[in-house]
């Protein structure tokens, strides 16, 4: 249950850089010229971001969904999640490791909780206009918020980025960024384990 301010403020946060090499090149590409910053160029496609699915070259695709999700380990919008969280500079790994945790939460189902709570992280309390209705629109809205939750938090981000297995960083996410009251740690870790390997990137 990841718990935030009743007022929730969508701003870019911290240039971040990743050590994920495809993540790199996919700065070097999109920025058109070598070690642009992933900073600047989440501040060129924000607006996008939030409500379609990332701009990348299907060479960078780095999750192909092969199933659905919303299986007892793969969550719904699993490769949605993974190829917008590496889009915007985290490691395979790290996004991994974050899409474990959603499914503990919520399934990969942005219109998972009630009102006081839920979302794909479990926002408590929940933003207004996270669920509406529409789980296309509101997995991209959420998402959106999910890169200013972890920005808040910007300092755990370079031990989430250092991981090199999907479990500890399910584990870290869990610890530094969820902090839930129910943590279910395995069940993060084996969720995140299975993403990688759906993705094809599982070490």
């Amino acid at each position: 249950m990841a718990i935030v301010a009743a007022t929730l403020v969508i701003n870019a946060g911290k240039p971040r850089t990743s050590n994920d090499p495809l993540g790199q090149a996919l700065a070097e590409v999109q920025g058109g010229s070598a070690g642009v910053s992933l900073e600047l160029e989440r501040q060129a496609t924000f607006a996008f971001s939030v409500t379609s699915a990332p701009k990348m070259s299907a060479i960078f695709q780095r999750c192909v969904q092969s199933t659905d999700g919303g299986t007892a380990m793969l969550p719904l919008n699993y490769a949605t999640i993974v190829n917008f969280l590496i889009a915007h500079g985290y490691t395979s790994i790290a996004a991994a490791g974050i899409a474990g945790n959603i499914n503990q939460e919520s399934g990969g189902n942005p219109e998972s909780g009630d009102a006081v709570a839920g979302g794909l992280i479990g926002w408590t309390p929940l933003p207004s206009g996270y669920v509406t209705g529409n789980p296309s629109a509101d997995l991209q809205t959420q998402l959106g918020g999910l890169l200013t939750f972890n920005d808040r938090l910007a300092a755990f981000l370079p031990a989430l980025d250092a991981r090199t297995t999907p479990a500890d960083a399910a584990y870290v996410y869990m610890i530094d960024f969820e902090r839930p009251s129910f943590p279910a740690a395995s069940n993060r870790e084996n969720s995140a384990i299975a993403v990688a390997a759906a993705c094809g990137f599982a070490t």
